[in-house]
């Protein structure tokens, strides 16, 4: 992302974002509209925010699974999924 921070014009911002485009997707940012350099900064930090929020969502879940583990309820779930 702080390839499109230092873009200096918007030609070279959606020069950058199309370079990026795959890796936007992972995050769920597939339709970015840049018109102005206000809104370069707009797109820094939303990748910033779904970065973070991605990280911890992973990050809760690893939590969350190690809970039921430790619980014995993972291998249950796994076994009897129905009862669940």
């Amino acid at each position: 992302m702080s390839m499109i921070k230092k873009a200096e014009d918007l030609s070279e911002v959606k020069n950058k974002l199309e370079e990026s485009v795959d890796w936007l997707s992972l995050l769920g940012l597939k339709r970015i509209v840049v018109k102005t350099m206000e809104d370069r900064d707009g797109v820094v930090e939303l990748v910033a925010q779904q970065f973070v929020q991605g990280s911890m969502q992973v990050a809760l879940e690893h939590r969350f699974k190690y809970g039921l583990n430790s619980l014995g309820l993972l291998e249950a779930s796994g076994n009897h999924p129905d009862s669940f």
